[in-house]
């Protein structure tokens, strides 16, 4: 099982969440401020920060949601069976990655999209050109592969981020 199924569902969601981050609701301007403090200079494979901040937004629900509280794991990656690091059970029998910071997470959130280019290529291609709604659709058509990943795919993400 390669763990980077997990990056497209995260990421199909991303430009619903951009809109969100716009309104600015309550805990939101704090949460963009440590994400930004924390990711200044951190090499993202030239997906712009902003893209990746609504993303952890949504994921982790402004960083108030349990499982970002308890391992800095601002995507919700499940750790699967290749990861080597520590890890979170959650309720759900889900099991997360925890990290020491938002920066790690991050560093792997983008590993996990640069690392398998098979799947994730054309995303990984339209976030870096800034073009939202190619960079939508190229991670719903990751996702529709038939892989085994540590992360539920939802097909109706795709389409809810491109009318944002």
């Amino acid at each position: 099982m390669k763990p980077w199924g997990a990056v497209a569902a995260l990421l199909t969601i991303l430009i619903a969440v951009l809109w969100e981050v716009k309104t600015m609701r309550t805990g939101r301007a704090e949460f963009k401020e440590k994400f930004f403090k924390e990711n200044a200079g951190a090499d993202t494979a030239g997906i712009p920060l902003l893209l990746l901040l609504a993303l952890a937004a949504y994921e982790s629900g402004d960083g108030t949601g349990a499982i970002a509280q308890r391992t800095n794991n601002i995507f919700s990656i499940t750790s699967g069976k290749n990861w080597k690091g520590p890890i979170l059970k959650a309720s759900t029998g889900y099991t997360f990655r925890v990290y020491p910071s938002w920066r790690a997470a991050t560093a792997d959130f983008v590993a996990l999209l640069v690392g398998w280019p098979s799947n994730y290529g054309r995303a990984l291609a339209a976030g870096q050109a800034g073009d939202l709604e190619a960079f939508a659709k190229a991670l719903q058509a990751a996702t529709a592969i038939p892989v085994k990943c540590p992360m539920p795919r939802n097909s109706w993400r795709a389409p809810a981020l491109i009318k944002i």
